[in-house]
């Protein structure tokens, strides 16, 4: 539930339900679930515990490669045949 406008203060009216939308690995490697209000859209990170699913982590870490902006099984062939794929560099 969307209860904080700064982490702990529980100040926020919104009460709205907050979803798992992905995962931010910080530069330390600590993960982070972030989470999407449905009411007002703030968004928000929250550590990983040891409690949280570790099967749901994974899935949710690997959602946006089920559903990618472009058709990949070109880049992918590309890959597999050693080639390099093309893009700024």
């Amino acid at each position: 539930m969307h209860l904080d406008i700064r982490t702990g203060d529980r100040r926020s009216g919104c009460r709205g339900t907050m979803d798992p939308i992905g995962i931010w690995v910080k530069e330390t490697g600590e993960w982070s679930i972030l989470h999407r209000c449905r009411k007002c859209g703030f968004i928000r990170p929250n550590r990983v515990s040891g409690e949280d699913n570790e099967i749901l982590l994974f899935a949710l870490a690997a959602l946006p490669l089920s559903r990618l902006p472009f058709p990949a099984g070109k880049t992918l062939e590309l890959l597999a045949s050693g080639m390099s794929v093309g893009g700024a560099g």
